[in-house]
């Protein structure tokens, strides 16, 4: 009898495994099916919660662009850390995080940016204009929360 029950098991670890390839490989051929390259983050996300538009106000304020300028990057799949980052390197540019997000390569459908790149090739004055700016949106909620509290 044990050896049936271990065949069992085998089995059915076998049939999960060939399900969960199965489920892998058709979603993959519908994304090939609309184009070629799978939906970008954007494209799969739910609707915008509460948090999520907490963060977006977060950013919004620190760098003084209005939270619909966030939105706007986060439908094209920007996460918020990438936001962070665009944000501040268009403040040490003097450039908008739009024209900054559109000038970074797409690949396989999604941008790919070297933000580390990016940084280094700042000039000291350009770093300078950054100079003492949160650099994460750790870093931006910390400072906001600290400030609402001495109010």
């Amino acid at each position: 009898m044990g050896d049936r029950l271990r065949l069992a098991v085998i089995g059915g670890a076998a049939v999960l495994a060939l399900a969960s390839a199965f489920a892998v490989y058709a979603a993959g051929s519908r994304g090939a099916e609309s184009g070629g390259a799978a939906p970008s983050r954007a494209a799969s996300q739910e609707p915008v919660g509460r948090g999520a538009m907490r963060n977006a106000e977060a950013i919004a304020e620190q760098f003084g662009v209005s939270a619909q300028d966030v939105a706007g990057l986060r439908e094209q799949g920007f996460g918020f850390g990438a936001i962070v980052k665009l944000l501040t390197l268009a403040k040490a540019k003097g450039v908008s995080a739009a024209s900054l997000a559109a000038s970074i390569p797409l690949v396989n459908g999604e941008r790919k940016a070297d933000f580390g790149a990016m940084f280094e090739a700042l000039t000291d004055q350009e770093r300078a204009r950054v100079e003492g700016v949160p650099k994460n949106l750790g870093q931006i909620k910390r400072a906001q929360n600290a400030k609402a509290k001495t109010r």
